[in-house]
């Protein structure tokens, strides 16, 4: 098969139609849009209302169990133009603190950081347009990046954030490996959790409104802005999604920036992982339930939390749309964006480790205890 057949079998067929999204829907999300991100905010919503009325490479309604109609696979190209969009517009405010040496060593701004970044999402994209490559070449991919991100980016790896580990472990050989598998493992963890309206990206949001609150970095805001313009056209209209272009790249975002913040010293390992818990909390369950039914960990399925909830909030008789963002919306600020608000309050202190791991692991249960409720829930109610 050719490359441009495989790209052409990423999108619908000819003879299907891909229902037009109501004018009034249109122009309340431009209004919300436009009041939050200007005219950023609005190239956004126009790019994406015309993408989600083509048929480019689109995903199958029931490809995650869950949207039950089909969706536009491109968001997570909308975010990039819209963080290099608001990157420009925001230089300005953004100069002083630069100039000062206020701002934050981002690894989405450092060129050589920016590029492996890239490469990562690349791999996603290749996803989304060919929809072939199977997952041990995904996953071998995104490890080389991941590796020789940490070991040209300075301070990931620092041996004097990790002297908790004992010395047979204390080498920085040791540390990189670690480091990049930590990145690949949450890419596949982000992507695993990209299946309901505003899940993942709201993640991604919590997570980075809270590294903007710390150091009030520009690539950070950008990243911010594109974000909330994104979750308003995602969860008003569930026309449009991240795709593996928008997992990959925010989910490694989030790793790279979580291990430069960690190899600061002044944040707990339990915050952090708090903050994203969701992602990691679910990969690890699922695979171990798939382990015990001896069904492959990496095929696609319909076992995950957020499937579960959705299947309760259809059956309680809220519409596909309305079920689909709250399922999203409500792991998102359970799992996130409570931590992070008790880290911004001070409520618990960012170093407090042993506060944080009590938290992750009172977090762990409740999410295990839930999935297994919501799956008996849903089963009983269909049954």
């Amino acid at each position: 098969m050719t490359l441009e057949q495989n790209i052409s079998n990423a999108g619908l067929s000819g003879q299907q139609k891909v229902a037009k999204l109501p004018l009034v829907s249109v122009v309340v999300v431009a209004v919300v849009s436009g009041f939050f991100g200007g005219a950023v905010g609005l190239l956004m919503v126009g790019m994406m209302w015309w993408i989600s009325g083509n048929p480019w490479v689109r995903d199958d309604a029931h490809s995650h169990g869950i949207s039950e109609q089909d969706s536009s696979r491109l968001g997570g190209v909308i975010i990039a133009l819209g963080y290099i969009g608001f990157a420009v517009v925001s230089s300005n405010q953004f100069s002083a603190a630069s100039a000062s040496g206020q701002e934050f060593a981002s690894p989405l701004i450092a060129a050589e950081s920016l590029f492996l970044w890239g490469l990562v999402a690349m791999v996603g994209m290749w996803d989304d347009f060919v929809s072939n490559i199977a997952a041990p070449a995904r996953l071998t991919l995104v490890s080389i990046f991941s590796l020789l991100w940490v070991v040209i980016i300075p301070g990931v790896s620092q041996l004097e954030a990790y002297t908790w580990l004992p010395a047979v472990l204390a080498h920085e050989a040791v540390l990189v490996v670690a480091c990049a598998f930590v990145t690949t493992a949450f890419v596949n963890a982000g992507n695993l959790a990209d299946g309901a309206n505003g899940l993942l990206s709201g993640i991604c949001l919590a997570f980075f409104t809270f590294t903007f609150f710390e150091y009030s970095s520009q690539s950070i805001f950008a990243l911010i802005m594109a974000l909330m313009i994104f979750i308003v056209f995602n969860v008003g209209t569930g026309k449009i999604f991240l795709g593996d272009f928008g997992s990959y790249g925010l989910s490694s975002a989030v790793a790279m920036t979580a291990l430069v913040m960690y190899g600061s010293g002044n944040y707990s390992m339990w915050l952090l992982a708090s903050i994203v818990s969701y992602p990691c909390v679910e990969l690890v369950r699922v695979f171990a339930h798939r382990a015990a039914r001896k069904i492959s960990p990496m095929q696609a399925g319909n076992d995950h939390t957020h499937n579960f909830l959705y299947r309760v909030f259809r059956q309680a008789g809220l519409g596909r749309i309305a079920a689909n963002s709250l399922t999203g919306c409500s792991i998102a600020v359970v799992s996130a964006a409570i931590p992070a608000g008790l880290a911004m309050t001070g409520v618990l202190a960012r170093t407090d480790t042993a506060a944080w791991l009590g938290y992750f692991v009172v977090y762990i249960v409740l999410h295990v205890a839930t999935a297994r409720l919501l799956k008996m829930s849903a089963e009983q109610s269909a049954a």
